[in-house]
């Protein structure tokens, strides 16, 4: 994928702007954060592939086995990935922006809240701006969580 000339501090808007947002599934999830992200890195905008098409735990987890012929949210990744041309890498690799893949079974007693919510096993985040964290949509603000717990990365 190619990045616009100002990414990066289009990117620190969007993390700023989103900094007290509430979750709320299919209105402000991952998903959506990463899909603001991509946008505003790249100029490509994939929100109309989450926005609208659930709305708690049960339509979420349908509407991703529908989409990902029966998988879960690293498999409705992968699948939005490839159609964008993020390309996989490892996760050590990842860096400012790129998106990660969080098992949540990872995440346990690393934050009040936790970045999982109630959306089921996994979590997207992006790389935060220094590199070294990932960013997780939280009940209030994010969930700031170590890259090295994530198990799937992907460049943008």
């Amino acid at each position: 994928m190619t990045r616009l000339d100002l990414w990066l501090s289009r990117l620190a808007a969007v993390i700023e702007a989103a900094q007290e947002r509430p979750y709320k599934l299919g209105e402000w999830d991952c998903p959506l954060f990463v899909a603001e992200c991509i946008e505003a890195m790249t100029g490509t905008d994939i929100r109309h592939l989450f926005a609208g098409r659930y709305h708690d735990l049960e339509s979420a987890r349908g509407w991703m086995a529908a989409f990902s012929g029966g998988g879960g949210l690293g498999d409705v990744a992968a699948i939005v990935a490839a159609r964008i041309g993020a390309e996989p890498i490892g996760v050590l690799l990842a860096g400012r922006g790129d998106v990660v893949l969080l098992d949540l079974a990872h995440a346990a007693g690393f934050a009040e809240g936790g970045p999982g919510h109630e959306n089921g096993d996994e979590a997207l985040g992006v790389v935060d701006l220094d590199g070294r964290r990932v960013l997780f949509p939280a009940p209030r603000g994010f969930t700031a969580l170590p890259l090295r717990l994530c198990s799937i990365a992907w460049r943008i």
